[in-house]
């Protein structure tokens, strides 16, 4: 059964916050998370031909469902894994999107310790360069590099959106390391049965002061 009767779910936390982990979870519930990460890509496109930002994303998880048009879940909407991809639409898109998929969508915020956050985006291949590198909201090229404007990049996305769903009832904010945390999301969603899994950890991170 869907989560709390929501139709979709996205997830607006950044990469290495256990977005893995909580797509695997919504996924055991049956929301559809075969376009997860194309979304990206299908966002830009849709903003590219003056389309709603999740137009294509619909349409494409409609398709992966087998057009039965079943709920879908989204893991992120941050894009720098390929050389020209710079997308962070939860920075610069996130009113137009939760407007388009409206109250019915669950918004699900996955947010860690912004220490072992660093320790993990450092280790993630080159991800913490890519950072550094590219014109990002609030980071622009050449900021990044040293761990404390990385950290209060971090800590300035998270409270944004802390602050752009605040109120809003369709927000779930989830720590991935915190037992309790993952535990009141599996209540909500009626699975308090559910056994959480580390997914997609990289073990270079621990290795990394």
């Amino acid at each position: 059964m869907p989560c709390a009767d929501y139709e979709h779910v996205v997830q607006i936390g950044l990469g290495k916050t256990g977005t893995t982990t909580v797509r695997a979870f919504f996924a055991n519930l049956g929301y559809n998370a075969t376009c997860t990460l194309p979304a990206v890509r299908q966002i830009a496109e849709s903003l590219a031909f003056g389309e709603p930002p999740m137009e294509r994303t619909k349409r494409a998880c409609a398709a992966g469902s087998g057009g039965s048009g079943g709920g879908f879940f989204v893991q992120e909407l941050t894009g720098v894994y390929f050389p020209t991809d710079n997308f962070q639409f939860q920075l610069t898109h996130m009113a137009p999107i939760r407007r388009e998929m409206g109250p019915n969508t669950l918004f699900v915020h996955c947010e860690r310790n912004a220490t072992r956050w660093l320790r993990s985006a450092t280790a993630w291949g080159d991800l913490r360069r890519r950072l550094t590198v590219r014109d990002v909201e609030g980071l622009p090229p050449g900021r990044g590099a040293a761990n404390d404007e990385m950290v209060d990049w971090y800590a300035g996305v998270n409270a944004y959106l802390r602050f752009a769903f605040r109120w809003r009832p369709n927000y779930a904010h989830v720590d991935v390391d915190d037992p309790r945390s993952l535990r009141a999301l599996a209540a909500r969603c009626g699975a308090a049965d559910y056994r959480f899994g580390r997914l997609n950890a990289n073990p270079r991170s621990k290795r990394i002061a």
